[in-house]
């Protein structure tokens, strides 16, 4: 199984993720207009930073979007987050070479 795992890191993994399994601040990547956005909008890169919670070992990092819908009479918000309710979307993990040990406060 070993010769499997090497390859399923590399990978990202689409999976349900608990809200309590998430050990960081949260940090926005990108943020599309889906009504006037170009093709080009997607080609991005970006710098970010979390903060750990908690002392903990951190082996991989979780993404998720949320969809808002606010031209509605009623507008609502489709959120895959792992803080929401349970949707059939789920959040996408990517997985590291080598587990982080963090201490609370700890930045990335």
């Amino acid at each position: 199984m070993s010769c499997m795992s090497h390859a399923a890191l590399k990978e990202p993994l689409v999976d349900v993720c608990d809200g309590d399994m998430i050990n960081s601040s949260e940090h926005m990547i990108l943020d599309l207009d889906l009504v006037h956005m170009k093709k080009e909008d997607v080609e991005f890169s970006t710098t970010y930073e979390l903060t750990f919670h908690r002392n903990d070992k951190v082996h991989a990092l979780v993404a998720w979007f949320d969809t808002p819908f606010s031209n509605l009479k009623n507008p609502i918000n489709l959120s895959t987050s792992p803080f929401e309710d349970y949707t059939h979307w789920k959040q996408t993990v990517f997985y590291m070479d080598e587990s982080l040990i963090v201490r609370k406060g700890d930045k990335l």
